[in-house]
């Protein structure tokens, strides 16, 4: 039986079940668990600035969703 994490192969569901050390990050590739290398500082400032970038675009899309539907309300000239 192989003991080492990354000799198996695993589904999404048992990588997202493992307990992993918290100071790296791993990806799952066909079904491998591959350790990846420490991010550069350039890396992280782009990651960082899409993620904060799909934050926004997530709320405006919720705001926009949120003021068709009180603009459909039947009691949307209380408003």
């Amino acid at each position: 039986m192989l003991t080492d994490p990354q000799l198996q192969i695993y589904t999404v569901e048992e990588f997202i079940r493992l307990d992993l050390p918290e100071d790296g990050e791993y990806e799952l590739i066909n079904g491998i668990l591959v350790p990846m290398a420490q991010p550069s500082g350039k890396h992280e400032n782009l990651r960082t600035g899409l993620l904060v970038s799909l934050f926004w675009l997530k709320l405006s899309t919720a705001l926009r969703v949120l003021q068709a539907a009180i603009a459909s309300s039947p009691n949307s000239s209380l408003i």
